[in-house]
């Protein structure tokens, strides 16, 4: 049985692919665009973290997947998937919705990890609590595997973060009123976003929308 992982230019890999623990693990580490191509063999087990942007693309890579009968495949979705329950404005949490959907569709034998916000400290995070995970949690992850031959796979914590001061705290709280106020149209708040970002603070859009989601129904 081969190990493969297709995402070779993947921010995430290239963060983990220098990580010693991780030498050998996979076989061979591929591109999307070499999925077509390879030859797969029915006991590959292949780990997924490619991602388009373009919804067609994403699809033609798991048809591909699905017409090679591979073995266990585990596919790499986003915690923030949970915001499409409210809406579908954001488009990286609907695309990820999407793909993770198609697996499930079509490769039975499929693990969709959900993926918290990648961190190597606590400060990397936005202030509040964040469905986050550790880059060593990853690595042990990525060594190990899941436990699980197909289904979903939360890889997250809930992990709070102080505010930096009793400002930032504070209009925190009233942006995420003026969130839950807009319901469905979350998006409306863009301008606001802009602002929020170019003054350094992270926890606006459906990052913040994904955290309470989260935040409601588990507790760590």
């Amino acid at each position: 049985m081969k190990r493969i992982l297709i995402g070779r230019n993947s921010a995430l890999w290239r963060q983990l692919s220098s990580y010693p623990e991780l030498v050998g693990k996979f076989d061979e580490v591929l591109s999307h665009k070499d999925v077509a191509a390879h030859a797969f063999t029915p006991d590959d087990e292949i780990w997924v973290l490619s991602y388009s942007r373009d919804a067609m693309e994403n699809s033609q890579m798991i048809d591909c997947l699905g017409q090679i009968k591979t073995g266990r495949v585990v596919y790499f979705s986003t915690a923030t998937t949970n915001v499409c329950q409210i809406t579908q404005c954001y488009q990286y949490p609907r695309v990820k919705a999407q793909a993770a959907a198609y697996v499930a569709t079509k490769l039975p034998n499929s693990v969709i990890v959900q993926l918290g916000l990648v961190y190597t400290t606590p400060s990397d995070l936005p202030s509040g609590r964040t469905a986050a995970v550790s880059l060593e949690e990853l690595v042990q992850f990525f060594r190990d595997g899941p436990d699980l031959h197909s289904g979903t796979f939360h890889l997250f914590s809930m992990v709070d973060k102080p505010h930096r001061s009793s400002l930032e705290k504070a209009l925190h709280r009233a942006y995420d009123t003026l969130q839950q106020l807009c319901a469905g149209y979350p998006c409306l708040l863009r301008p606001l976003d802009v602002v929020l970002r170019a003054a350094g603070w992270k926890w606006y859009g459906y990052i913040n929308l994904s955290n309470r989601l989260w935040s409601s129904t588990i507790s760590s």
